[in-house]
């Protein structure tokens, strides 16, 4: 059974999440606080996912959610639910490694489902292993750390690129594209903008180690679906193009 941590400071927001989640069967812990947040993670080794607000009085989340990367917690995939819709904020949660960021407007019901779906990890690894992945990275030490990952987890069907007229002259179509920013001679940029004049919504992840907020929004404006700031942590990765697949796959089944 899956256990499911929830902090935010309203009762309200607590209660109603609780009875959904209990209804699925979902083991839930409500607390109000991050230091509450902390006592339960030391005391219960068996939390599987962390759902946070972001507004905290005299607490910081950026500080508890970096404070998580840094532990023997890091590995447990957080969710965060804001009213705060500044892309500028967006960016900053996603680069401490969070798994998705969801706007409090969004329906409870929904929210829950995503959250289930994650939940439901061996029906998304299996698509994904179905998946035809380009990965895109002139770089070979990445390559090699993409290898292992995919590897471990049994992810097969993968070309990888290391110059982007190589990808271009392919003329083949993938369902996931994994994309550096920063190549030898041209922009990532390009191939994104290449990618989406033939295919308008398969999930395009920007990778790179640049962390700068306006680099991430142009990027995503661009035509990336999500952006990733390398060095890769397996557990994030994984969860963010299970994601990215399972919107892929309901809008390919909506457009039949």
């Amino acid at each position: 059974m899956y256990t499911i941590l929830h902090i935010d400071s309203s009762y309200f927001f607590r209660k109603i999440f609780k009875d959904k989640f209990e209804s699925e069967g979902i083991n839930y812990i409500g607390v109000s606080s991050l230091s509450e947040a902390r006592n339960e993670l030391m005391y219960d080794p068996k939390i599987n996912i962390i759902l946070t607000a972001v507004e905290f009085e005299d607490e910081n989340i950026e500080e508890f959610i970096y404070e998580l990367s840094d532990s023997k917690y890091k590995n447990i995939p957080i969710f965060v639910i804001t009213g705060n819709t500044s892309t500028q904020k967006r960016i900053e949660i996603f680069n401490l490694g969070i798994v998705d960021y969801i706007l409090k407007n969004t329906p409870i019901d929904e929210i829950v489902e995503n959250i289930l779906a994650f939940t439901r990890e061996s029906e998304l690894l299996q698509e994904l292993r179905k998946a035809k992945i380009a990965v895109l990275d002139d770089s070979k030490f990445e390559i090699m750390r993409l290898e292992d990952i995919f590897k471990a987890n049994n992810i097969k069907n993968i070309d990888f690129y290391t110059e982007i007229e190589d990808l271009e002259n392919s003329n083949k179509q993938y369902d996931i594209y994994l994309i550096d920013m920063v190549l030898k001679n041209r922009s990532g940029e390009d191939m994104i903008l290449k990618i989406r004049e033939n295919n308008k919504y398969c999930p395009i992840i920007a990778v790179s180690s640049i962390a700068n907020a306006k680099t991430i929004s142009h990027v995503l404006l661009t035509g990336a679906n999500d952006y990733i700031v390398k060095p890769y942590v397996q557990e994030v990765l994984l969860a963010r193009m299970e994601i990215a697949l399972r919107n892929y796959l309901v809008i390919k089944e909506f457009l039949k």
